[in-house]
């Protein structure tokens, strides 16, 4: 019998399948009488797995190799490098962007050469041996990090209780993204909104009128709305995609599909 082929999908497409989803489902399990708000980045989710894969050897590698998408490590760090390019920040008016990694490994351990070669010239990290004994210090030192990486918007990302004798390395992802909408602000409107609970509250729309993306698929809609894009020739386009239901139901049986 042959062996069917493994079809290969982009990078954030296959983490956001294969685990974000997931994610959403628990987490909508949790909050479904809540009014609790669910943000997840899949981009953060894949940089941490390619530092893993990046350390691993044997079969680790090559699961995760296969998780991923790629042919080998020159693939993965290929993918990384022309990801990292794009959203790298400009001054051109544009997106503010910024994309930063950390590393807390455990002491005594030591790192490769080679491995910290590249986490510094690729996932522009430095990575640092701290002794996780030192539960407050650590948790501190790596909210901190996050705090600094994310313009002060997250200050306490990691709580002491989360570090154990069983942990060994750390690994966070800080995505920060602001960008700016071309819409007239008195056009503003109040509009029914309603949340996971079924309860309805007026919350201000922005209004207008404009060429957008647009598509209707069975049972939800999609609407593309772009950034400004920079000057002088900067060229990088970034929307948001949102993505809305053609009528209200339980979003928990909707993911469940």
């Amino acid at each position: 019998m042959a062996k069917r082929k493994e079809e290969k999908i982009d990078y954030c497409p296959q983490v956001t399948s294969r685990i974000i989803l997931k994610e959403i489902q628990k987490e909508l399990k949790k909050t479904k009488n809540s009014n609790t708000n669910i943000l997840l980045s899949p981009l953060s989710f894949h940089a941490a797995l390619n530092m893993t894969a990046v350390g691993a050897r044997g079969d680790t590698l090559d699961q995760m190799l296969r998780f991923l998408g790629v042919r080998d490590i020159d693939d993965l760090n290929s993918k990384f490098l022309n990801m990292d390019n794009v959203i790298e920040s400009n001054s051109n008016g544009g997106p503010d962007l910024s994309f930063l990694n950390g590393m807390w490994v455990a002491y005594p351990h030591e790192i490769r050469d080679s491995f910290k070669h590249l986490a510094i010239t690729l996932y522009k990290i430095e990575p640092k041996i701290v002794d996780f004994q030192l539960r407050e210090e650590v948790a501190e030192d790596v909210n901190t990090w996050a705090e600094s990486a994310s313009r002060g918007l997250i200050k306490d990302i990691l709580k002491p209780k989360y570090i154990t004798d069983d942990t060994k390395v750390l690994l966070a992802n800080a995505l920060y993204f602001k960008g700016t909408w071309d819409f007239d602000e008195e056009c503003t409107m109040d509009r029914d909104f309603y949340l996971l609970n079924g309860d309805k509250i007026s919350v201000p729309v922005m209004t207008g009128c404009d060429n957008f993306t647009y598509g209707s698929f069975e049972g939800y809609q999609v609407a593309k709305i772009p950034y400004e894009i920079g000057k002088n020739g900067d060229n990088k386009d970034f929307s948001m995609f949102i993505f809305f239901q053609m009528k209200r139901m339980d979003c928990l049986a909707y993911w469940k599909k």
